[in-house]
């Protein structure tokens, strides 16, 4: 019997994140970017977020708009980015409120990220002129994912740019909430093609 991780709304599937989360958000230069999750998460009653996401450069995105304006109102504590936000730029300080802006290579997150899933984090693996260095992971509470098409088990599959992230994310979380386009009941989806098993998968909406 199916499990039913299919939530009516995006306010029900994001009531886990708790103050002080690690928040993973998909998305590619304003591609594949779980818009619902995000707009809802910009008016949650949270504190103290660490959000990993993938700031644009070519164009602007919902994800942009809403994690900028979070920073700006305190309840981004930490953000790991590959680029440098254009209104962090335009800050004296280099910081938007009092949020912490951490630029680490896109390769080196996804690497992070694809370690923790692996169960590696931590593993002393490379080895530099000092001797071995542990890669540390970094570790999602929560990742915020888009997909083309869930079935109820939760196997997801991606269009295009969607593919960046989200499949890494979900890896990475203790807890992945997918926003999907299509939702079909289990077995619709051919197997072969499912990208992200329904094991990483815990909260799914389908917004209308």
């Amino acid at each position: 019997m199916p499990v039913d991780k299919l939530y009516n709304s995006a306010k029900e599937a994001l009531s886990c994140i708790s103050d002080g989360d690690v928040v993973g958000v998909s998305g590619f230069e304003g591609l594949g970017e779980p818009d619902s999750l995000l707009r809802e998460l910009s008016v949650m009653n949270v504190k103290n977020l660490k959000l990993v996401f993938d700031f644009p450069v070519t164009r602007n995105s919902t994800g942009a708009d809403v994690i900028t304006s979070m920073c700006a109102n305190g309840k981004v504590e930490r953000l790991i980015s590959c680029n440098v936000p254009e209104k962090f730029q335009s800050s004296e300080s280099g910081l938007l409120g009092n949020c912490f802006l951490e630029i680490i290579d896109r390769n080196l997150i996804a690497e992070k990220l694809r370690i923790t899933g692996a169960g590696l984090a931590g593993v002393e693996f490379i080895r530099s002129l000092d001797g071995n260095q542990e890669l540390e992971g970094i570790r999602l509470d929560v990742a915020l994912i888009k997909g083309l098409k869930s079935d109820d088990l939760g196997n997801v599959i991606y269009l295009g740019t969607q593919r960046n992230w989200s499949p890494v994310m979900a890896m990475a979380a203790r807890t992945t909430i997918a926003e999907v386009t299509t939702f079909v009941p289990a077995g619709e989806i051919n197997p072969e093609g499912i990208i992200t098993p329904g094991i990483y998968i815990n909260r799914i909406i389908c917004p209308v």
